[in-house]
């Protein structure tokens, strides 16, 4: 194997690897979209950017990094996907208040 084809295939593997993290990145931003339209929070949900969204002016979610925040709270708060993020932060919010 030549100093060419070996340069070649590790430009392959590159490629494959940042087009799998797009459509990792892609698939999150989807998830969250899609729960967003499922529990009717399109009134209470602000997105920040492609990537992350605010509800209630209170929780924060970031697709990319799974990550939680809640307003004046320092600590973050590793989610296993979006739908831990829902159980976790706003089903528990909605219960106080009934």
């Amino acid at each position: 194997m030549s100093w060419f084809e070996n340069e070649r295939e590790r430009d392959q593997q590159r490629e494959w690897v940042k087009k799998r993290a797009k459509q990792k990145r892609h698939n999150n931003r989807k998830a969250l979209s899609n729960l967003i339209e499922r529990y009717n929070l399109e009134d209470r949900a602000r997105w920040l950017n492609p990537g992350a969204v605010c509800i209630d002016e209170k929780f924060y979610y970031y697709c990319q990094k799974k990550i939680a925040k809640v307003k004046g709270v320092d600590k973050q708060y590793q989610m296993r996907g979006v739908q831990h993020f829902y159980d976790i932060f706003i089903k528990e919010d909605e219960g106080v208040g009934k």
